[in-house]
């Protein structure tokens, strides 16, 4: 859509350019109406064109804040699902840590009894 409006406004510039040429050389009252007639049109769409280009920043600004929004709670679920393997983690490690204690006390106390 850029290259578009560029393409369009070069476009005027050269058209510009010729009529200035032509006028130079001498252009009547038709000619210079139908120039002004032409440059009208030019100028619309320049300005439709204009607007789509806006149009579609716009929009890629707004998918751009989605995007940004959704890496943001991405990134807030990986630190929670992070923070809850650790925490799930640390109680399977006390849980084992307990079975080992109670296993370690029960050998003990077997110990004392057979002797």
């Amino acid at each position: 859509m850029q290259q578009k409006l560029a393409a369009l406004e070069k476009y005027r510039s050269e058209y510009e350019a010729g009529f200035a040429t032509k006028a130079g050389a001498g252009l009547g009252a038709v000619g210079v109406r139908d120039f002004q007639t032409f440059l009208a049109r030019l100028g619309e769409a320049l300005g439709q064109q204009r607007e789509l280009v806006a149009s579609a920043r716009r929009a890629l600004d707004a998918e751009r804040d989605n995007w940004r929004e959704a890496a943001q709670r991405t990134h807030v679920v990986e630190t929670l699902v992070g923070k809850w393997q650790g925490e799930e983690m640390r109680a399977a490690n006390r849980r084992d840590q307990n079975i080992s204690d109670e296993l370690a006390m029960q050998l003990l106390q077997s110990r004392e009894r057979a002797k």
